[in-house]
């Protein structure tokens, strides 16, 4: 069974249970949040990459042949479906 499949039995699961209990679409919707962040899931979120300002030893040439090298390949910014509270 894949990553997908998993996590759409596990929403599965929480939906039928929210049925059975009859909570409110509010519990429901907090629910399927963490059950999602805690199965990994992020969002994906629009942002540059870092600016050759932040580039160590690097000549500018490297560092953009870098960038386009990892967007060929997939790189985006993410943020966690949940914020740990306690990060500074």
């Amino acid at each position: 069974m894949s990553k997908q499949e998993e996590i759409r039995e596990g929403l599965i699961e929480l939906a039928r249970l929210a049925i059975l209990n009859q909570d409110p679409p509010s519990r429901l919707a907090k629910e399927i949040i963490e059950y999602l962040h805690s199965e990994g899931c992020v969002l994906k979120v629009e942002r540059e990459l870092p600016s050759y300002r932040n580039a160590v030893n690097k000549s500018y040439n490297d560092y953009m042949l870098g960038r386009e090298d990892m967007l060929k390949a997939g790189y985006v910014a993410v943020e966690p479906l949940i914020e740990n509270r306690n990060d500074p």
